[in-house]
């Protein structure tokens, strides 16, 4: 750990926005499931953090079963990016409901947050039966970091690399000179995301399909590199090194790692006509709505609830719906 950001570090650990993570009474099994109808109130960093948990052991208001005839119920999947929120009002998933509902005005438009902070693709994958028996409509999936990092990136560090380029990583001097050769090039980049990520969805999108449901999936969000000043680079590079635990990955590296998450997945939506929503190239920002390079800030969650509600009013939804 950078001895002169241990404050900082005590900060990522320690945010609000997604700390329901490190709070073992929340969860059943960690990174897998959550406990049903638990809570957490808490004050952190100065924000009230305020996590509920409902009948079904996930963070958003009651579910009931089997769905009332006249409810259109949206379910939300992914990992911390999208359970985070300083309180279940605050998750995108609520915010999102209560634009839909306020552009269609109507209460009968349900947007569970289904979010499992850890959650990857393979997981995703591994859950989407049990998804699919909360009768959803729709869902919208929103993912990508965990596969970069968790799935990627560490078991390349881990195992790809020749014996000189290991040693050499444990050398903080020698990983800053030569970063280059210490991280995966594109083309291993591309081969991941072709050969696990992208199947994984696949899947996904086919478990959906059998159970004639429909899936929206949307591009992932990543600072704006180009309009940040060094300041903000240092802090996300640091976010890497610490809590991401990417060692000295360029933050650039990182955002054109997500590019290429971003292209592989239109590309597989446009082949199979899966509708996409373009999240990632629409949000612009930087640490006023960032927490980290992947965890937004409430601004930033507010924002992405709007970007997605835009689109999703127009492909998602139509006023035809149960009467809308």
């Amino acid at each position: 750990m950078d001895k002169c950001n241990s404050k900082q570090f005590g900060y990522i650990r320690q945010n609000p926005f997604f700390t329901e993570a490190y709070e073992l009474s929340l969860w059943e099994e960690q990174w897998r499931s959550y406990k049903k109808n638990v809570e957490l109130n808490k004050i952190m960093m100065n924000e009230k953090l305020y996590v509920r948990m409902n009948n079904y052991g996930f963070r958003s208001h009651d579910i009931h079963m089997p769905k009332p005839k006249n409810v259109y119920r949206i379910i939300c999947i992914g990992g911390s990016t999208t359970v985070e929120g300083v309180t279940n009002e605050k998750t995108y998933p609520a915010i999102l409901e209560r634009y839909l509902r306020d552009y269609f005005k109507t209460d009968t438009i349900e947007v569970v947050n289904c979010g499992i902070s850890g959650l990857d693709s393979e997981t995703e994958k591994m859950k989407i039966c049990e998804f699919i028996q909360l009768e959803p409509d729709l869902f919208i999936e929103y993912n990508a970091v965990n596969d970069i990092f968790w799935k990627m990136f560490k078991p390349w560090r881990q195992t790809k690399k020749p014996l000189w380029k290991r040693i050499l990583s444990k050398s903080i001097f020698m990983q800053k000179v030569l970063i280059r050769f210490l991280i995966p090039p594109d083309k291993y980049v591309i081969n991941f995301f072709e050969t696990f990520t992208i199947p994984n969805l696949e899947v996904i999108y086919q478990e959906v399909s059998k159970s004639n449901k429909e899936i929206i999936f949307c591009t992932f969000i990543a600072p704006d590199v180009s309009k940040l000043n060094n300041k903000e680079v240092s802090y996300f590079e640091y976010t890497i090194r610490n809590f991401w635990r990417g060692g000295f990955l360029p933050l650039k590296d990182y955002c054109r790692y997500v590019s290429i998450y971003n292209d592989r997945l239109k590309k597989m939506c446009k082949e199979k006509n899966i509708k996409c929503i373009p999240l990632g190239e629409n949000f612009h920002g930087g640490i006023d709505n960032f927490s980290d390079i992947a965890h937004l800030t409430s601004k930033g969650i507010k924002k992405k609830a709007g970007i997605i509600f835009y689109y999703l009013k127009d492909m998602g939804i139509r006023r035809t719906d149960y009467g809308y």
